[in-house]
């Protein structure tokens, strides 16, 4: 079984529709369609993103592969770039709300109007 069966089976489990995950992810219900019909490959990031969507972990698209054929390496890689894909996605948020939040923002100086 591919990883867009599995999505598509924990999505139908789960009851949502195509629309409802395509529009989440801020994609076409067609390019979605493509992801669970295996038409076009499917990034570590976007995979992350439709595992938060359908609440389950991301190695679950990876399990029916490991009962079937994949190698010990492959196992290896998957769940080390899914790994990664976390840990930069976590950095990035960081980043983001450090910038966010930064004093010298906040604490621009401002010139004091008054009358005389």
């Amino acid at each position: 079984m591919n990883i867009g069966d599995k999505i598509r089976q924990i999505r139908i489990s789960k009851g949502l529709s195509q629309e409802n995950i395509a529009e989440t992810l801020k994609i076409s219900t067609s390019a979605y369609g493509d992801i669970e019909r295996n038409k076009t490959e499917i990034t570590v990031k976007r995979l992350i993103s439709i595992s938060k969507i359908l609440d389950v972990d991301p190695s679950e698209f990876y399990e029916s592969k490991t009962k079937d054929n994949a190698t010990d390496e492959e196992l290896l890689k998957i769940k080390a770039e899914l790994l990664l894909a976390q840990i930069e996605s976590h950095r990035w948020k960081e980043r983001f709300l450090r910038s966010l939040f930064a004093e010298d923002k906040f604490n621009t100086k401002r010139q004091k109007i008054g009358f005389k």
